[in-house]
């Protein structure tokens, strides 16, 4: 993790808390499902009502995306979580699909 970056994650978390830091990660997290949804309906065309169009929804996703993340570098911090133990189970969980689409017919 940048240095900066985790410079400010520690005083925030120390300043507010990890309930408070755990709020704001729901928060963002429905963000990016709004920004998913958004982007889907203009996608398929399925609204006529969303009035941006297919960059700004994918920028909206981007922006999103970094506020989930931030934030889930907040929660990794909080409860000591490595990057790599992250790594790890990332790879773990990429295996388990590869073997699930394997076995598909």
């Amino acid at each position: 993790m940048d240095k900066q970056i985790q410079s400010t994650i520690e005083k925030y978390i120390e300043k507010y808390g990890m309930d408070c830091n755990l709020l704001v990660l729901v928060e963002e997290l429905a963000e990016l499902q709004k920004a998913i949804l958004k982007h889907l309906r203009i996608t398929q065309n399925t609204n006529a009502v969303v009035r941006i169009d297919k960059e700004k929804s994918v920028a909206d996703i981007k922006d999103e995306l970094a506020d989930v993340d931030y934030c889930l570098r907040y929660l990794e911090l909080f409860l000591n979580i490595s990057t790599e133990e992250r790594l790890e189970n990332e790879i773990k969980k990429a295996s388990r699909n590869s073997e699930r689409f394997d076995n598909i017919n």
